[in-house]
């Protein structure tokens, strides 16, 4: 081989030996590029420029649990109600019944006492356990009421009519002399009084004014649901614990507010 061609040989051999070098700088300082962005100096924890907002959760006020409202004071008496009245109460309010009279309870009663338009004070009154037909004894401090009482003077008449008709036979649509129904008897009683009144016990019992049930005396109509809902049998009190009225076996004397006649109880009128 002559020199000039030696001298070419080598001269591509180097200029390939540059370019494989210069390759290789600029792998290696590509590479040290990628590393630097890759993590600080520090060694700590790669930074962005963009920041992450953070979530805040919302802000809650603790549940806290209501009171009840104060009960509106009435003159009316509260029963004091035995465990197996109370469980009788909830069935027919419709409540889970476990012999407890609470919150649920209460609530159910103020229902019930507003669609009648009693005071809604979810307590256990006299008055809305005859409307819901449950017996309990009437709370008092003194001695038993007579069964009598004196009547205003406008009534007694009416009284005495009623009391003259006892062991009459009872006939549907009958105003007497010789037979009555329940309101026909009121009708000729009340009649000899002077006091003219409807004719249906339904109707009767729109008229005069409420009575509460702890307050009836003689001379007062008292109303009870014997047939279906509402005031569908009508007597005179006799005084707090007694009535006339012409029931099915006849005109008779019957209690008010005790035994079958108390569950029945829904409400009295005065029409002296």
């Amino acid at each position: 081989m002559n020199p000039q061609t030696s001298a070419r040989r080598a001269g591509r051999t180097g200029r390939r030996s540059l370019a494989a070098l210069i390759a290789a700088a600029v792998l290696l300082l590509a590479f040290g590029s990628a590393s630097a962005s890759a993590a600080p100096a520090t060694g700590g924890a790669a930074t962005t420029s963009a920041t992450t907002p953070t979530e805040t959760a919302p802000t809650t006020t603790p549940e806290v649990p209501t009171t009840e409202a104060p009960a509106t004071e009435t003159t009316e008496p509260v029963a004091k109600l035995t465990r197996a009245q109370i469980k009788r109460l909830q069935r027919k309010l419709r409540v889970p019944a476990d012999g407890v009279f609470g919150p649920r309870t209460r609530a159910a009663l103020r229902r019930f006492q507003a669609r009648h338009h009693l005071t809604a004070d979810g307590r256990p009154h006299l008055r809305v356990l005859a409307l819901l037909r449950i017996p309990v004894r009437t709370p008092t401090t003194t001695a038993a009421a007579p069964t009598t009482s004196t009547a205003p003077a406008s009534v007694q008449p009416a009284i005495e009519a009623a009391q003259a008709a006892i062991g009459a036979p009872y006939a549907s649509g009958a105003t007497g002399p010789s037979a009555f129904d329940c309101s026909g008897l009121m009708v000729y009683a009340f009649g000899q009084a002077g006091i003219a009144l409807p004719r249906t016990s339904f109707a009767q019992f729109g008229v005069g004014t409420e009575v509460l049930l702890t307050e009836i005396q003689a001379g007062d109509l008292v109303f009870f649901d014997t047939d279906g809902a509402g005031a569908s049998h009508v007597g005179i009190a006799l005084g707090p614990e007694a009535a006339i009225s012409a029931t099915t076996h006849g005109v008779m004397e019957h209690a008010l507010t005790t035994g079958y006649w108390g569950e029945h109880l829904i409400g009295a009128r005065r029409v002296a």
